[in-house]
Order: structure tokens, then sequence, then C-alpha cells
């Protein structure tokens, strides 16, 4: 998904989602020296949710009747054995989730 997504910037699928979600900051309120910062963030945190969710549904396909909280459970213990000093802020991420799949709210 991302190499569609990486072409040349005045072509890019992203130009798109980045003036789509620019509007709606805009609707939001956002202070216009904020609009930048914070249209340019959320792509990436709906992307990265995005990937975390097809890694969940990946899990549950190899392990039927898994739930949700346990897939990313195992997604996120998958990703905290990566080399500490290439993935720091992934580990750290992935032990946060870790924690978040275990509670009850996330069941």
């Amino acid at each position: 998904m991302s190499s569609p997504l990486a072409r040349a910037p005045w072509h890019s699928p992203m130009l798109r989602v980045f003036e789509l979600i620019g509007r709606q900051v805009r609707a939001l309120g956002v202070p216009h020296r904020a609009r930048f910062t914070a249209a340019s963030a959320l792509p990436s945190y709906i992307l990265g949710m995005g990937g975390n969710a097809a890694d969940a549904r990946a899990h549950q396909a190899h392990q039927p009747g898994t739930s949700r909280a346990a897939s990313l459970g195992a997604v996120s213990a998958a990703r905290a054995q990566l080399d500490p000093n290439e993935y720091a802020v992934t580990r750290r991420c992935s032990i946060t989730m870790i924690g978040r799949s275990s509670s009850p709210a996330s069941s």
C-alpha cells in the first residue's frame, strides 16, 4: 500500500488524503498555524492503525477463534522482541499495546 502512496508528490494519492484531512482539521477549528502539523500527523496515525488492524486480521486468519485483543497482543508481543537499538520506538509502543490488549476494557 505504501508504494502507491509514495509516488511523485504532485500526483500522489497522499495529496488527496492530506487535502481531505486538512479540510476536516480546518472544520474542527484548529488554529491556522497548527493545521499543517495536525493534517500531517493524522494520515500517519490512520495508516498506522490500519496496519495494526491488518496485522490482527492476518493473525486471526492463521488462528481462527482468537479475539481481537488476543491478536493485537500477539502482534505486539512479537514486535516487542525486535532489536531494541533499531526499533526503540516500535518496541515501546508494542509494550504499551500489550498492556492495553490484556486489560478488560479492550476485549
